[in-house]
């Protein structure tokens, strides 16, 4: 657990923060609170990694949440998917990339997966939102649409290459959220 001051947390945290976060095993829960009961969760879900070894890794969101919400506090998944027409660099009219995750599945793959993780864990359907938006600009409107007091999420490791090409979802969303955080890696390989 890291507490920091108030504000984003991207600004709050030094180098040696960031080494924890992105090399332990466990999860890390960024804190501002004493309790450690929340009221007001939103897990960041992409179900669609169905045979790599983040593919257990929503699960894992979902569980940790369940252990931090207090007794009457309510769980909100949130799937972002970006249609092909979204991708930047992509001339108008060009075929899709295969470098960006999650293009070639169709609106009602993205809503079967994360509705099929809701049936899983016994979340209600009023509580799954499908966003076609980039999560680095959801997350953050949800949380201040929502009033969530806690955003659970997962940290992918990539190298210095990938970050620059595809960038960091947890990275960017860290600079832009001032509720309390929890980051988790997927399991190693």
């Amino acid at each position: 657990m890291l507490a920091a001051a108030p504000g984003p947390w991207r600004s709050c945290l030094g180098s040696a923060d960031w080494e924890l976060i992105r090399h332990s095993p466990c999860p890390v829960l960024l804190t501002r609170r004493e309790e450690a009961t929340y009221a007001n969760v939103l897990v960041a879900v992409d179900p669609l990694h169905a045979h790599d070894r983040t593919a257990s890794l929503d699960d894992q969101l979902v569980g940790l949440a369940r252990a931090l919400c207090a007794p009457a506090g309510r769980i909100r998944l949130l799937h972002c998917h970006l249609p092909a027409e979204y991708v930047p660099l992509r001339a108008p009219g060009a075929q899709p990339v295969t470098l960006f995750p999650g293009h070639g599945h169709s609106l009602e793959d993205h809503r079967a997966a994360v509705q099929g993780l809701a049936d899983r864990h016994g979340i209600a359907a009023a509580d799954v939102c499908l966003e076609a938006a980039d999560p680095r600009e959801a997350i953050p409107e949800q949380v201040a649409r929502e009033g969530i007091d806690l955003v659970v999420m997962g940290w992918v490791a990539r190298s210095r290459l990938q970050r620059l090409l595809v960038g960091s979802t947890a990275d960017a969303v860290l600079g832009r959220l001032a509720c309390d955080v929890a980051l988790v890696r997927p399991p190693a390989a």
